[in-house]
């Protein structure tokens, strides 16, 4: 399966208890861009007053679902367009930004499954690569801590309860 700004081979699977979640399909080596936010179709730049004006015409379960799929990184709300809306937290992350590749001293690696190579003087802004070995069958993850969470978006959360980022990072950590 291949959705919007992906580069490696995954799977929807059942990942309980947390639901729908990314599978590898492929041995993914550290340091391999698996997804590429900036591509096009794959994200949605949101602003405060587009996330409380496209809310306003949803429902209570529509909002809940919106809220608890959109992320702030690096102070962008940004919607995921596609399966990577389904990247599940965790506390022991196999996937991480750019930021956090550098944070460990892991080189981006130039080489992507298909042969063709990305241009490291030109990364992505938003983007997740892996952080160590990911093996097929391996759930995909993000740690949610690194995420930011504004007020008002809180906010809006605790209105629809829905646990913001933070919120499942804190519980699941």
């Amino acid at each position: 399966m291949s959705g919007p700004g992906f580069v490696v081979k995954y799977s929807v699977e059942d990942c309980p208890p947390k639901g729908k979640g990314l599978v590898a399909q492929q041995f993914i080596p550290k340091g391999t861009l698996i997804w590429n936010g900036d591509a096009p179709g794959a994200t949605r730049i949101l602003t405060e007053s587009q996330v409380l004006a496209e809310i306003a015409e949803m429902d209570s379960t529509q909002a809940g679902y919106f809220l608890n799929h959109i992320y702030s990184f690096n102070g962008v709300m940004t919607e995921c367009i596609g399966d990577a809306k389904l990247w599940n937290h965790s506390a022991t992350p196999n996937t991480g930004s750019i930021e956090v590749l550098q944070e460990m001293h892991i080189k981006p690696l130039e080489l992507l499954h298909d042969g063709s190579t990305i241009d490291l003087k030109h990364i992505p802004s938003d983007a997740n690569y892996a952080i160590r070995d990911i093996h097929v069958s391996e759930e995909i993850t993000d740690d949610y801590a690194w995420y930011d969470n504004p007020q008002w978006y809180i906010d809006l959360c605790v209105k629809y309860n829905v646990e913001h980022a933070g919120l499942v990072a804190e519980r699941y950590s």
